[in-house]
């Protein structure tokens, strides 16, 4: 009975009846669609909580930490940064072809 009641949440190795993984639900209360400032510490404080969670659990075992909201959170984090270390690499870039072929630095700074 109790197999067929959390049957979504337990991994069970059938040969030995033995628990591969536990699935838990944890509901976090913000906005499903809530933007990326608001959701930033709450994702920050949750991946603190699964790396301490996993460092203290036996070998072998570790948690996961698996949240659509989560996920598109890092995905537009990832985004923002690559957007702006390749907005400044190519400023950089550019003022230095500009020093190289002006041979000005007042030119290439203006």
């Amino acid at each position: 009975k109790l197999l067929s009641e959390y049957a979504q949440d337990l991994g069970m190795d059938l040969s030995s009846g033995r628990v591969k993984y536990v699935r838990s639900l944890l509901i976090i209360n913000k906005l499903h669609k809530a933007g990326t400032e608001d959701l930033k510490p709450t994702f920050e404080a949750w991946k603190l909580f699964v790396e301490q969670q996993s460092r203290l659990a036996p070998a072998g075992v570790r948690l996961l930490m698996s949240s659509p909201s989560f996920t598109r959170l890092d995905v537009e984090l990832g985004v923002l940064s690559s957007t702006l270390t390749s907005f400044t690499t190519c400023i950089a870039i550019t003022m230095v072809v500009l020093l190289l072929f002006t041979g000005n630095l007042l030119l290439t700074t203006l």
